[in-house]
């Protein structure tokens, strides 16, 4: 009989340990920002293009250096479906001053990403709610409040309480 409840304890521990909701990052890690997103990912190479056209834009930003991103080029990734596990720190560190256009939608693009990276990246989570705050506070006050960038803000940071 023991042995039973401790193969149902191990089997339960199994079974939340591959629980995709499950933290996996509680803090800062590191990574490689020299090598770009297709060799971390290990996706073959393309063929260089003209960088012109989302197809192009995407292959240039893919082939890029992580740490040599620009706001644009994170955008272009992220509004595509790419995995962010990458891209959010090096989009953070790119949002530490002011909010140009294309800061603006870089910040749109992380607070739009789904709750569950979130919930396995608290550390990540925790700076752009820091950030979030910081960015409320100096958004101009004559844009109003229907300003998406405004309410996505005010619904990222109710999520998180």
């Amino acid at each position: 009989m023991a042995r039973r409840t401790k193969e149902k304890r191990s089997s339960r521990a199994e079974a939340k340990a591959k629980d995709p909701r499950e933290v996996v990052h509680k803090r800062a890690y590191w990574f490689d920002r020299a090598r770009s997103l297709s060799e971390l990912h290990g996706w073959p190479r393309a063929e260089p293009g003209d960088g012109r056209g989302l197809v192009g834009r995407y292959v240039t930003a893919a082939e890029r250096p992580i740490g040599q991103l620009g706001c644009a080029e994170l955008h272009t990734l992220l509004t595509q479906g790419t995995d962010p596990h990458f891209l959010v720190p090096v989009a953070l560190e790119r949002l530490g001053g002011g909010l140009g256009i294309d800061e603006r939608a870089l910040l749109g693009d992380l607070l739009r990403l789904p709750r569950d990276f979130w919930r396995t990246h608290p550390f990540l989570r925790q700076a752009l709610r820091e950030l979030a705050t910081r960015s409320s506070r100096t958004l101009r006050e004559g844009e109003g409040d229907d300003d998406p960038l405004r309410l996505a803000i005010a619904r990222f940071i109710d999520r998180g309480r």
